[in-house]
């Protein structure tokens, strides 16, 4: 369940490629680069360093000082729990209602707690 769809994830990850090379060719040498041109360099390296982190790596608890590099996330093979997060509102103790799990860099899912207690 916790394998990529690589085709598609390259495909979400250089989907500002194109048009970045387009702003980037169109502008003359020697030119410093445009806003655009930045803002899209700026989305191309995030996506990219998210697809090669892991989004989950950047998540913390504000309340406590949890490293960035925990993978805890709601468990969203269960449908009760999507069906949850639909219903978010942004309270932090409606979280504690969610089934989560942990996810190791290698893709092994086990169960886990809200809020994350780190590695």
């Amino acid at each position: 369940m916790c394998g990529r769809d690589t085709a598609n994830s390259a495909r979400f990850v250089h989907q500002h490629d194109e048009e970045y090379d387009e702003v980037k060719s169109a502008r003359r040498a020697g030119r410093p680069a445009s806003a655009q041109e930045d803002l899209l360099r700026m989305k191309v390296e995030t996506l990219e360093k998210e697809y090669r982190d892991g989004f989950c790596r950047f998540w913390t608890h504000p309340l406590q000082n949890i490293p960035a590099d925990h993978s805890d996330m709601p468990d969203l093979t269960s449908e009760a729990n999507v069906q949850m997060l639909s219903r978010f509102e942004g309270s932090w103790t409606f979280l504690n209602s969610l089934t989560w799990v942990k996810v190791s860099a290698a893709g092994n899912v086990k169960p886990s707690s809200f809020p994350p207690q780190g590695l």
